[in-house]
């Protein structure tokens, strides 16, 4: 598995505005889904994007409906972060920490345990622009992450060392 410790700054949308912290990361639990319940997402801050984060910009008429805080997160030094850049690394990721699904649709298909990547320390698992091109989105193999759709960090742990409020949002 492909680990990375340095990660750029990061941007995390609250819809209700309060400061993110500790209290905000929810225990990780499995989930009928490609994606667990609880944890912390971010996504890579940009500036180029009009939304700063792909994860924004991938949705912007949802995100023009929201109300909320963008915060600028910086991760501490030395994160333990898998990282998913193709198919690859996804494949390598499952072999350790997938399990067969056989009940979901009546389809057999693989899903990552959130719970178990998370109980062995790690700090977080990072589908980047390139992983999301190469198995966002799509099911590979009965592998999938149909439901990660954009660049992003699920945390597994607080795990930031300065946050800074960038921006709120009052759409309607």
């Amino acid at each position: 598995m492909k680990v990375v410790s340095n990660i750029p700054t990061q941007l995390h949308l609250r819809e209700d505005n309060e400061i993110p912290c500790t209290e905000k990361v929810n225990d990780i639990k499995n989930h009928r889904y490609a994606k667990p319940l609880g944890g912390f997402w971010t996504s890579t801050y940009n500036t180029e994007h009009e939304y700063y984060s792909d994860w924004i910009n991938t949705y912007p008429t949802l995100f023009q409906s929201l109300h909320g805080t963008c915060w600028i997160m910086e991760p501490q030094d030395n994160c333990d972060i898998i990282l998913i850049e193709d198919k690859q690394d996804l494949i390598s990721v499952c072999k350790k920490y997938g399990f067969l699904d056989k009940d979901k649709n009546a389809n057999s298909e693989y899903l990552l345990d959130f719970e178990s990547i998370a109980a062995d320390g790690w700090d977080g698992i990072w589908l980047t622009k390139n992983g999301e091109k190469s198995v966002g989105r799509i099911q590979l193999d009965d592998i999938h992450l149909s439901t990660w759709d954009s660049e992003s960090i699920l945390w597994f742990r607080w795990n930031f060392k300065n946050v800074k409020k960038h921006k709120t949002f009052e759409n309607k």
